[in-house]
């Protein structure tokens, strides 16, 4: 009989907490469980399970805290632009594990949305990176490097140094609140015309020179490595050399100093990269400068 009593006992405690999602009770389901429930005795008091009003209250439900959370902002890094060259930052960024932590700001909602939201469903096959995406530059906030990629686009016909106007303006809007939310930041420059924008960033940051860094000519640099080692027809690891001076037509690259393995290119080719230079050498150089999105191959 006590069996039985308990399980009305239990079930009661069921209908009970049914009724917050169902509706109460009937009143004959009432009195009947009501007049079972005075001829119980010492029965175990049945406990309700407790509601979980948010995914935290579940979260320290399921995980027992061990240690205090991980100290934020120790390797942040912030990308102004979700365009072509900032996805590409992020993908270099988070798929080489050099942060665990990336936020990316973006003007054009959508755009950044569809991005951002590609990167935290990655997320599941990395080291689970903190990922933030928005509009607002708060989200830069206590940031060890800004990268800054956003800009005008270079049209057709025009040089780099046509944007100048343009991404100066866009400079002058950008900089300040990224420094004002990252005051202790290195500021790594990539919008063209990079070697004036990293002038213009430094002026109106008020940072040392020390922490404003253009790309310079790194990436005409690589170019420069991987397009003679596809004419060789070997790996451009093995290839070694210098492009310098102004990113642009006004390049200067240093076939002094191109060698392969340790190989100096002169002692081979005295007349490598000059007007002497009869195997096209210097169109190669000349291409380098000239490269456009469908020649880049990486």
């Amino acid at each position: 009989m006590r069996q039985k009593f308990t399980h009305l006992a239990y079930l009661t405690s069921r209908l009970s907490k049914q009724s917050q999602y169902y509706g109460t009770l009937t009143n004959k389901a009432n009195k009947f469980l009501c007049y079972n429930y005075q001829n119980v005795e010492h029965t175990k008091k049945i406990e309700r399970p407790a509601s979980f009003e948010s995914p935290a209250c579940l979260r320290e439900e399921l995980l027992c805290k061990v240690a205090d959370p991980a100290r934020n902002g120790i390797d942040k890094v912030t990308i102004v632009g979700a365009g072509m060259v900032g996805v590409a930052c992020a993908n270099a960024i988070l798929f080489q594990r050099i942060s665990s932590h990336v936020a990316i700001v973006d003007p054009f909602p959508k755009k950044l949305e569809g991005e951002g939201m590609d990167y935290c469903h990655s997320s599941v096959f990395l080291d689970d990176p903190r990922i933030e995406f928005d509009t607002n530059f708060c989200i830069s906030k206590d940031s060890k490097v800004v990268v800054i990629t956003a800009g005008a686009r270079q049209k057709e016909g025009e040089n780099r140094l046509d944007l100048v106007k343009k991404n100066t303006n866009i400079m002058r809007n950008i900089i300040p609140p990224l420094v004002e939310y990252s005051p202790d930041a290195v500021f790594l420059i990539v919008s063209n015309p990079v070697d004036v924008l990293s002038w213009v960033a430094w002026k109106v940051s008020g940072l040392p020179v020390t922490r404003i860094i253009g790309a310079g000519c790194h990436l005409d640099t690589a170019r420069f490595r991987c397009m003679i080692a596809k004419r060789l027809g070997i790996s451009a690891k093995s290839v070694h050399g210098l492009v310098i001076g102004e990113h642009g037509d006004s390049q200067v690259p240093l076939w002094s100093g191109v060698n392969v393995a340790g190989v100096l290119f002169r002692d081979i080719i005295p007349h490598v990269g000059l007007e002497l230079d009869e195997e096209g050498w210097n169109d190669l150089a000349k291409s380098v400068a000239k490269a456009k999105m469908s020649q880049r191959i990486f």
